[in-house]
């Protein structure tokens, strides 16, 4: 079995980054499979960030063998964070077979899908996974999800968990309209005329001043003259895209010695190569369109913390 060594990509140190609780998840063992070279360091790098043993493959055949040989030597995996496809066997067979031995019976299994569809979760609770959740969205959610299945490993409970009864459970409808840090200045570049009314509703909902621009063009204009705490960049627009533009935006920010403005990319797909292109063109993360009012109050928490100490 090859098991793939943990080099981790370099990841800009964000003061905004908020810690979640992480108290169960401290000292764990993790077997991530995923067999996208970027999308695995990616989780890595998330995961390194905490006391946690982590191992990583790149095949469902040798997940099998890690899960086998820890267990053989008394050091069994306490989760495995699954690709929702993998290369040799179909992932809920994967969760089938698992689920299916009792040696591995503590074992938690959260999928990471990189374009979930309707209907994609409850396909993988019904093959035996505990969890599910976009790969779009891991910045936010991922240690949160581990540390509730953690906590319910402990109490012997076994529930299917996504990002939304996750919120259910740690968040019961006291949560406030507007951020923590108060108001944020967001640029949003949208070319699509009702995308971009919807979207600066919520943003203005969330507390937040909000102007927009329809090309990459027209964000160059602004950011050039005003100050902003976050930018959310549609990907795909004419005359200057959202690639090019965040490209600009860094090139003129190194010429004129300027912090880097974080940028979030909107994209209609969330798939693997969409994640690299918006990290080579220098954007921070990606959301996957359509978005709502939580999708986005948990990337502007993200980037909150800063705003609020600047």
């Amino acid at each position: 079995m090859t098991r793939v060594p943990v080099s981790l990509p370099e990841v800009r140190d964000s003061a905004a980054r908020v810690r979640p609780d992480s108290r169960r998840v401290q000292g764990r063992r993790i077997l991530v499979v995923d067999s996208y070279e970027l999308s695995r360091k990616i989780t890595l790098e998330m995961l390194s960030r905490y006391d946690i043993h982590i191992e990583a493959v790149k095949s469902a055949g040798e997940a099998l063998t890690a899960l086998r040989q820890a267990f053989d030597a008394s050091v069994p995996y306490d989760a495995m964070i699954l690709d929702g496809f993998v290369p040799d066997m179909d992932s809920d067979l994967l969760c089938k077979q698992i689920h299916g031995n009792a040696q591995w019976g503590t074992l938690r299994i959260l999928i990471l899908s990189s374009n979930p569809q309707r209907g994609d979760a409850e396909h993988f609770r019904q093959a035996g996974a505990d969890g599910f959740l976009s790969k779009s969205l891991r910045e936010t959610y991922l240690i949160p999800m581990l540390n509730q299945l953690f906590s319910d490993q402990e109490t012997h409970e076994r529930r299917f968990l996504t990002r939304f009864s996750l919120q259910t459970l740690s968040e019961p409808d006291t949560r406030p309209t507007e951020l923590p840090c108060g108001r944020m200045r967001v640029l949003l570049v949208e070319d699509n005329p009702v995308n971009r009314t919807l979207t600066r509703r919520l943003l203005e909902r969330l507390g937040c001043d909000v102007m927009t621009a329809n090309d990459g063009e027209a964000a160059a204009a602004l950011w050039q003259w005003h100050p902003f705490d976050l930018i959310f960049m549609d990907c795909l627009m004419p005359r200057v895209d959202g690639f090019e533009a965040t490209r600009r935006l860094r090139q003129w920010e190194h010429e004129q010695n300027r912090s880097p403005v974080p940028v979030v990319a909107l994209t209609a797909s969330a798939m693997e190569e969409d994640e690299e292109r918006c990290r080579e063109a220098g954007m921070d993360s990606f959301v996957a369109k359509p978005v709502n009012l939580e999708m986005l109050r948990a990337v502007l928490e993200q980037y909150c913390q800063a705003t609020a100490t600047s």
